[in-house]
């Protein structure tokens, strides 16, 4: 416990003033924190504040609620702020804040008359807009009162402002489409900000993310001022900028621009000293990890590494644009172990890209040793990986790669690049590259091509090399004697002289297609093996996009021996064991081939067309096979094209002689045709062959596009063995004789059956059959049964003719046979019918049997001893006339109709009652003509289908003497027998 004389020690104490004084300040600081808050009254000060403002900024302001605070320092803190936007632009806030700290003096607040000398914004957002005012571009913070250059600015006293977690959104209205982004978790520092004096600043920003990932953070500080408003890039900037780790795709998102797919790990230092309009020093370091400048090829596995001293200036563009010239004094790049020397100057670099905008360059690149394998795995990262590896997709090389394409040795490199900035072609290069102990593999390559030196010399005309000599693969060899890419701005054009001696074939496809890549080369889609002796010159036409076909013109010639080759649309392969190669334009020639396809043994000669054209080249050829079979050539085109015909197909044209072709259950022998295939279509024609001891002549046609082929017949048959032809579907046939006649008709077969295809079949034709026989029926037999006729000449199972014409109708299962004529010994019949094809076919048909005089005779003998020659009385009548019934006899000959119908293998037969009853209805009116007085019988119909010819007894009526008299009709002669049964005596 204190006693008074500890206090009394303590007072005299050294420590007891300097306390007592601080203990005094603290009371009296926390007594003014607690006063002085109540003795301002900051609502009668918010006018001369935001007024302030105001003039600060030259646009309205609007604040919150306010209050002071005086601890740790003294702050007029605002609920809310707003900064309206320039009037010329889009209505809306230029800047909206929750919360906003002023800092402002103490004095000037008791006094009344605040001074404005800070202002922090709280989580602002902030709208940055860019739009065309009158002729100019635009953007609506340029009107800001601190960027114009006016009196009223000069004396302004300097101010302080942060932005604490801003939110800024950019909207480019120039742009097509508009282009909207926004950023944020920036924070800006301006310390002392002026326009008339130099101030000190700070700038950090979070990058946007980047498909999920974080984008980095991107620090900006150092001095700038006096601002020259009337043109900023006078302003003197001193800066340090600071990246770690920031996604390319970031950077593309903070300056606006559509997504490029390019990607990249950017970790930067560098440093700026002086101004853009006249010089603006840039010297520091840049590091790209995972580099990849195209979308979807692998990024590089090295880093890109640069360090460089580069001039910058700004010029303003040929079209207004500001452009930037840069002139590198020093600058190194490293990829791995390649490390390259360069300077110059890149002018007109737009700092806004813009499409069609190309710079203007002029760089020295020297290099000594620069490692192969790092300059190529870092070509693909580059957009260069599909023609460095001859992949046709451009797929990713290196490790993982795709294409697998590898490169080793070194090179000495000095060259000039040089562009004048015009939009289209390459740069210029001029100098030389010579490389050691060069090794390359590529997937698409048989092995490695190894060169020990290779020497490329560039103008900007040419760049050629050296004669050099490299192994294809195991025991071939390759001798470049040529080899030179000319006028390779604008449109290169490439010439190669090359030869190579017994090579292996598929070392040279090989080799072919890794240089053909997306575009045609020799030949589409082969491969293959055997040998090849050839030399060759090359001249190609390059695209100037990627994806185009490359023009080839050869020249030169070589033999192929022992050899297997196989194309995309075949689906076998050809066996060649010789054939003579030569090239010529756009064209391959093979002649004097000696080939065997499956059993098939082919000589003659191919040629390959088009080579330049997209899709399949076209085909020429005249081949000789011996014998072929068809169920080893059904699936041999195997690249159908589709219903509308724009899938790939072969399209060929030419000449083809077999001696036999073996179809399923036929032989045809000594086929000649014509052939023509377009869009899976083959073209027979003409056709001439010989088949079931006959021939045919004309074309066939067959459609491969649909999943159910069609094929179309046109031509005529002569001496074919009926039976045989028909018989060759798999199941007997009933009709026997020699075949002539013509034939139109196509089909849509849905299955391979020959009732698929009969199924569909539509057309015509015209057919006679010799010598024959129907197996299925004996006609005469059937005539003695129906008719209970006798002395007719039967025993045989089958009807056995001299000849049978019809025409012929298919509609879709069935076919038409109208004006049938068909003659036997002692028999004719004609009508018309009907056969529908099935399981089992059927037949209906109607017709007149016809008897010869001869026979008739004999059958009407033994019918109660009468007959025509011995009574004039019609045969109808008597005991002659029950026993034929219903027949009748026309010009000395039995007629009976008939119907026939049922099963092809064994009909039925039957009297036709609608022939009958048209025939009673005629004998009835004849009898009834007889009773007219005065008048004879009048002629029957004549011209009856199937009944050609009238009665022979029939006769004219005779002729009246009055002209207007008319003929009497049917109605009349009833009435005229009427009349006279009236008039008759009963005795009568």
């Amino acid at each position: 416990m204190s006693t008074p004389e500890t206090f009394v020690d303590w007072r005299n104490s050294r420590w007891f003033k300097p306390v007592a004084g601080l203990s005094f300040l603290i009371a009296l600081v926390l007594l003014s924190a607690l006063l002085i808050p109540r003795l301002i009254d900051l609502e009668s000060s918010r006018g001369a504040i935001v007024a302030q403002i105001e003039r600060q900024l030259d646009r309205r302001v609007t604040l919150g609620q306010l209050s002071l605070r005086l601890l740790p320092s003294i702050e007029v803190r605002a609920g809310a702020v707003t900064i309206a936007d320039d009037p010329g632009f889009p209505a809306g806030d230029f800047i909206t804040a929750k919360a906003v700290r002023l800092q402002v003096g103490l004095w000037s607040l008791l006094r009344g008359s605040p001074q404005l000398r800070g202002i922090e914004l709280e989580e602002p957002t902030v709208r940055l807009i860019r739009t065309k005012r009158e002729t100019t571009a635009r953007w609506n913070w340029e009107s800001l009162k601190p960027l114009r250059e006016t009196a009223s600015t000069a004396d302004a006293p300097p101010l302080n402002l942060v932005v604490r977690g801003g939110r800024f959104t950019l909207i480019d209205q120039l742009a097509e489409p508009l282009v909207e982004s926004t950023l944020s978790g920036i924070d800006i520092r301006l310390d002392g900000f002026s326009p008339q004096r130099s101030f000190g600043y700070a700038v950090t920003l979070n990058m946007p993310e980047s498909d999920g990932q974080r984008g980095g953070r991107l620090e900006f500080e150092g001095r700038m001022g006096p601002i020259v408003a009337s043109e900023l890039t006078r302003t003197p900037i001193e800066a340090q900028l600071k990246m770690e780790r920031v996604e390319l795709a970031a950077l593309e998102a903070l300056a606006g621009l559509t997504r490029s797919g390019q990607s990249g790990l950017l970790t930067l230092r560098l440093d700026l000293a002086g101004n853009l309009a006249q010089s603006l020093s840039a010297k520091g370091s840049l590091k790209a990890e995972d580099l990849r400048l195209v979308e979807g090829v692998a990024p590089s596995r090295s880093p890109f590494e640069a360090s460089f001293d580069i001039a910058i200036s700004v010029l303003t563009g040929s079209k207004g644009a500001g452009e930037l010239d840069l002139r590198i004094r020093q600058g190194e790049l490293a990829i791995g172990q390649t490390r390259v020397s360069l300077n110059g100057h890149i002018g007109r670099v737009p700092i806004v890209p813009t499409a069609g905008s190309t710079p203007v360059i002029d760089l020295s690149i020297t290099g000594q040793g620069v490692s192969l394998e790092s300059l190529l795995e870092s070509a693909n990262a580059f957009g260069f990986g599909s023609a460095l590896s001859g992949s046709a997709s451009g797929a990713p090389i290196g490790a993982g790669g795709a294409a697998g394409a590898k490169a080793a040795g070194s090179a000495d490199i000095t060259l000039r690049v040089q562009s004048d900035g015009s939009a289209v072609g390459l740069p210029a290069f001029d100098g030389q590259v010579l490389i050691r102990g060069l090794r390359f593999e590529s997937a698409t390559l048989p092995q490695a091509v190894e060169v020990s030196q290779l020497t490329i010399v560039s103008t900007p005309q040419a760049i050629t090399v050296a004669p050099f000599r490299t192994s294809l693969g195991s025991g071939s060899a390759l001798e470049i004697s040529r080899l030179v890419l000319s006028d390779y701005r604008q449109e290169p054009r490439l010439q190669l002289d090359a030869g190579t001696r017994d090579a292996r074939i598929e070392d040279l496809l090989k080799m072919a297609e890794f240089f053909q890549g997306q575009a045609r080369g020799v030949s589409p889609h082969l491969t293959g093996s055997g040998r090849i002796t050839l030399n060759a010159s090359i001249e190609a036409k390059l695209p100037p996009a990627p994806a185009s076909p490359v023009l080839i013109s050869l020249r030169g010639g070589g033999k192929i021996t022992g050899a297997t080759l196989r194309t995309g649309e075949l689906t076998r392969s050809i066996q060649v064991s010789n054939a003579d190669l030569t090239f010529s334009g756009d064209s391959a020639r093979l002649d004097n081939i000696a080939a065997t396809l499956d059993s098939a043994a082919l000589s003659g000669w191919i040629a390959i067309r088009d080579l330049n054209k997209p899709g399949p080249s076209a085909l020429n050829f005249d081949l000789r096979a011996s014998k072929l079979i068809a169920s080893e050539l059904e699936s041999l085109n195997g690249a159908k094209s589709s219903p509308s015909g724009n899938g790939p197909s072969l399209t060929a044209d030419g000449q083809i002689t077999i001696g036999q072709l073996v179809l399923e259950n036929m032989t045809l022998e000594n086929v000649q045709a014509r052939v023509a295939l377009r869009n899976g279509v083959v073209t027979l024609d003409p056709l001439t062959l010989a088949l079931c001891g006959g021939s045919y002549r004309g074309l066939v046609r067959l459609d491969q596009r649909a999943a159910s082929p069609g094929l179309a017949l046109k031509g005529r048959l002569s001496g074919v063995d009926v039976n045989q032809l028909l018989s060759s579907g798999g199941k007997k046939s009933m009709i026997y004789g020699r075949l002539d006649g013509s034939i139109d008709v196509s089909s849509r077969s849905a299955g391979n059956k020959a009732t698929d295809l009969l199924d569909t079949l539509l057309g015509t034709g015209q057919i006679q059959i010799s010598d024959g026989k129907l197996t299925s029926f004996d006609l005469m037999k059937q005539l003695e049964t129906i008719g209970r006729l006798v002395n007719l000449p039967t025993g045989g199972a089958a009807t056995a003719f001299r000849s049978l014409r019809t025409n012929l109708t298919f509609e879709q299962g069935r076919m038409r046979t109208d004006a049938v004529q068909m003659v036997m010994t002692d028999l004719s019949a004609n009508g018309d019918g009907q056969l529908r094809f099935g399981e089992p076919g059927t037949m209906e048909y109607s017709i007149l049997a016809r008897l010869s005089p001869t026979l008739t005779k004999r059958v009407l003998s033994g019918v109660g001893g009468q007959s025509l020659s011995t009574t004039g009385d019609d045969p109808r009548s008597g005991s002659l006339g029950r026993v034929l019934g219903s027949f009748f006899v026309e010009k000395d000959s039995l007629v009976i109709p008939l119907k026939i119908s049922g099963p092809l293998t064994g009909p039925t037969f039957g009297l036709d009652t609608v022939i009958l009853r048209q025939r009673a209805t005629k004998s009835f009116m004849d009898n009834l003509l007889q009773k007219i007085p005065g008048q004879q019988k009048i002629p029957g119909p004549t011209g009856q289908k199937g009944n050609e010819g009238a009665t022979g007894d029939q006769t004219r009526p005779e002729p009246d003497v009055t002209p207007q008299k008319k003929q009497p009709t049917a109605e009349d002669a009833i009435r005229g027998i009427f009349d006279r049964l009236k008039k008759k005596k009963p005795e009568d």
